[in-house]
């Protein structure tokens, strides 16, 4: 018996509520109860029907699976009491966060192409949110001591907040969407 195929308003719904958890950090002490490596898991779980609507997503795999294992590494270390920091996770960071920056580029640009073909209104927005989020990524990656410009710092990091948010919001738009053209198909 072949098993059911996911939906894709169930996949980008697994992928907005991924992002939230890789925009939402609710520490209790050392351990991050909203972890990483669940949001990224979530979306290598909807790979496979975004896959189906946009092949080149299916292409993410093997990146969703690297993001996520790092992630668990990096939420698990510190609940043994492993220190994070030194130069191999310092690399080690460096080589996840260029990773992340394409993962999240084509992971927004495969769920717009999804939300074209599927007439969705707010795909030309997604598309700008992606550019916005990979800007800012980028803008933090790059090796400067932000702790030294306060306010430039917290004006950006509000900017990412809201982009986030943003981007949660129009992926469960999306997921909508989505859902009544898959129930007036059914129908």
């Amino acid at each position: 018996m072949k098993p059911k195929t996911m939906a894709l308003s169930d996949a980008v719904s697994l992928v907005a509520w991924g992002y939230l958890f890789l925009y939402l950090n609710i520490n209790l002490g050392p351990v991050d109860v909203l972890p990483n490596w669940l949001g990224y898991g979530m979306m290598l779980r909807a790979l496979p029907a975004l896959g189906s609507a946009v092949p080149a997503a299916a292409l993410l795999r093997p990146l969703a699976s690297m993001l996520a294992g790092w992630q668990g590494l990096l939420w698990v270390l510190p609940i043994l009491g492993i220190p994070t920091t030194g130069p191999v996770v310092s690399l080690l960071a460096l080589v996840f966060g260029v990773v992340g920056i394409y993962f999240h580029f084509q992971l927004l640009t495969n769920l717009a192409e999804a939300a074209q073909q599927r007439a969705f209104p707010d795909e030309k927005p997604l598309l700008r949110l992606r550019t916005v989020n990979t800007l800012l990524v980028t803008l933090f990656a790059l090796p400067v001591a932000w702790a030294d410009y306060p306010v430039p710092s917290l004006v950006l990091a509000l900017v990412g907040i809201v982009v986030g948010l943003w981007i949660c919001v129009t992926l469960f738009h999306l997921r909508n969407h989505l859902q009544q053209g898959e129930k007036s198909q059914a129908g």
